[in-house]
């Protein structure tokens, strides 16, 4: 699957990644057809980090994030 990866202030790409096992059961799979991007994001990819976490790995991924 694809997904956006913030990087860095001004550095998004989109990057594969293998597809998720079965969901759990309090999660769930999703099929998307396109995407857009909020007024937050925007902030955050022309300013940020401002609301992302930067000091630790991402718990839910395990990466750690390059400022």
């Amino acid at each position: 699957m694809k997904a956006a990866v913030w990087h860095a202030r001004r550095d998004i790409r989109v990057e594969e990644f293998p597809d998720p096992e079965h969901p759990k059961p309090d999660e769930v799979r999703l099929r998307i057809s396109w995407c857009g991007i909020c007024g937050t994001d925007l902030e955050e990819y022309l300013y940020g980090p401002l609301f992302i976490p930067v000091e630790k790995p991402n718990p839910i991924t395990g990466r750690a994030r390059r400022w």
